[in-house]
């Protein structure tokens, strides 16, 4: 579960703090457009792991934690940074 995502401009990196279901704190770093979403039909199990996919592994991300619409979309790659 992702608990925080940080965008720098400069860099055009994202930095996401998540925890692990040990509750391990656990860092990572990846680029607009890095992240898929999974598809709708992929089953209950993907429901339970995550709807998004970061370096090829499912993460929780709320997209209504986003503050704006702008970063949610340049994470995804829907906008060019």
């Amino acid at each position: 579960m992702v608990i925080y995502i940080y965008y720098n401009e400069s860099k055009r990196q994202f930095l996401a703090t998540c925890y692990k279901w040990n509750m391990a704190r656990k860092n990572i770093v990846f680029k607009p457009g890095d992240v898929q979403l999974t598809p709708a039909d992929a089953g209950i199990l993907q429901l339970l792991r995550g709807f998004y996919r970061i370096n090829k592994k499912p993460y929780y991300i709320f997209a209504n934690d986003f503050l704006s619409n702008r970063h949610y979309n340049i994470m995804l790659g829907v906008i060019k940074p």
